[in-house]
């Protein structure tokens, strides 16, 4: 089984990507790590269009996570680049937490792949 991370729409514009990437780099070292649950999709007003000869859409992803404390908490992704395929059964998430600050949050969302 291989995971490959999604891209975000963000990583199509230089400045954003680089301080997405800088922050969740510093939330892997830093923060707490907990497995999501994927809860749902949340379709954005931008339409599908063809992405090197898939279908893709962009959607936020609802990630569902149990904190240290026990707590279900929920959260949702940045705009990420969706195929037509993926769904709960073929996605997995990771999430982030600041240690000092609970809202302050990083998702990595990866696409599960059989070979």
């Amino acid at each position: 089984m291989e995971l490959k991370p999604l891209k975000r729409l963000s990583s199509l514009l230089i400045i954003p990507a680089f301080v997405s990437k800088r922050q969740i780099n510093r939330l892997k070292c830093d923060g707490i790590r907990y497995e999501g649950e994927i809860v749902g999709f949340v379709g954005s007003d931008m339409t599908g269009h063809y992405a090197k000869g898939d279908f893709a859409s962009a959607t936020r992803v609802e990630v569902a996570y149990t904190n240290q404390q026990g707590e279900r908490r929920l959260v949702r992704s940045k705009l990420l680049l969706m195929r037509m395929g993926d769904g709960k059964d073929n996605l997995t998430a990771m999430v982030y937490v600041d240690r000092s600050d609970p809202a302050k949050y990083q998702l990595e969302v990866f696409r599960v792949t059989n070979k």
